[in-house]
């Protein structure tokens, strides 16, 4: 119990209520509209040039992104080719599975790596580790300008980076989905985020942006990983089913909490009343609105994917589908169909058999 009692204070630790998330949020627009009211172009682009381009290095800062984008790609390619391809060879994969697996390990790999490397900055930095647990007082030091660690510039560097491979990852590497151009628009508005974040030395509520969300991507390529390895070799493979059952599972709890509990109600609940609390003492925050209507979008995008996770419920629940796979992919829901009805019409068949069986006797 007292472990329990442990996680659930770490869970609800400084989370306000939905109700009073939403009425914050509102206290805080109507402030702003009221007081501030800074969004028109001419404004925007002042505060542009005063308290973000001067601090983006435009040629260094630039040519690290680029560099790196090549690098991740070029790393993506070596790692399809020489390791992730031989894999799903010498398992024999099925053609279809072994087409899609070089991108769910890929993407594994690298999220594990860069979730892993955002939890040692808020939880084992000391200016950090307060972060999660009173996420507010990411503005109490506010000042454009302010001198960002070399551990987080790395962090920040690797993660725009990331996000510009990923663009061209989406377009020639990736399988095609339902939706892939709401992908393609949202690594443009990751970047858009993180890029801004940045240079207007809004790192630290960045960071608890980075944190909720690369988690459930995690959960999400390990569930896919274990539904391509299901069917290998001319053999099904219980262990890989139980442990992809598992993965979804996991997959759903952490998407609600991460990015349905903790991101609505620590992060846009900080960035949209408590940075208006701190605007009212010092009058210096920029992009107060531009900043949450990214957020408020990428939160949108949050909610639409979790639509995908009751779709699979509802087909699991309806026997529409058996077993755990992508519900964005196309061939995935027809074969699910086609499943179903197999079975249904292989069921409707013994069915009448033992029915015409019972009349004979």
């Amino acid at each position: 119990m007292e472990y329990i009692s442990g996680f659930y204070s770490f869970v609800t630790n400084g989370v306000p209520s939905y109700t009073q998330t939403c009425y914050d949020i509102k206290w805080g627009l109507e402030y702003w509209y009221s007081n501030v009211n800074d969004f028109s172009p001419q404004t925007f682009s002042k505060d542009l040039q005063k308290y973000a381009l001067p601090y983006f290095e435009v040629k260094k800062d630039l040519a690290v992104i680029v560099g790196l984008a090549v690098l991740w790609t070029i790393l993506r390619y070596a790692l399809t080719f020489a390791v992730f391809q031989p894999i799903a060879s010498w398992c024999q994969l099925r053609s279809v599975d072994a087409k899609k697996y070089p991108e769910s390990a890929w993407k594994l790999l690298v999220y594990i790596h860069t979730w892993a490397f955002t939890c040692y900055v808020i939880f084992g930095l000391p200016q950090y580790n307060n972060i999660y647990y009173d996420t507010d007082s990411v503005w109490d030091d506010f000042e454009s300008g302010m001198p960002i660690e070399s551990t987080v510039y790395l962090l920040y560097m690797l993660q725009l980076s990331f996000y510009v491979h990923s663009i061209y990852g989406t377009i020639c590497m990736d399988a095609k989905r339902k939706d892939t151009l709401l992908m393609l628009f949202h690594h443009f508005l990751t970047i858009s985020l993180i890029g801004f974040s940045y240079a207007s030395r809004y790192h630290k509520i960045g960071l608890m942006v980075l944190f909720v969300h690369d988690v459930t991507d995690i959960a999400l390529e390990f569930t896919k990983v274990n539904v391509y390895f299901k069917n290998r070799g001319g053999q099904f493979h219980r262990l890989n089913e139980i442990m992809s059952n598992v993965g979804f599972v996991i997959f759903a709890i952490c998407w609600y909490l991460f990015r349905l509990y903790w991101l609505p109600l620590k992060v846009l609940h900080s960035t949209g009343y408590s940075s208006m609390i701190r605007h009212q003492q010092t009058n210096h925050l920029p992009f107060y609105l531009f900043f949450n209507i990214m957020l408020w979008i990428l939160q949108g995008m949050n909610i639409y994917w979790f639509m995908f996770i009751l779709y699979f419920l509802f087909k699991v629940a309806t026997g529409q589908m058996t077993e755990v796979d992508d519900v964005r992919e196309d061939e995935v829901v027809k074969e699910a169909m086609v499943k179903a009805r197999s079975k249904s019409s292989t069921s409707s068949t013994r069915n009448t058999v033992k029915n015409k069986s019972r009349k004979t006797d």
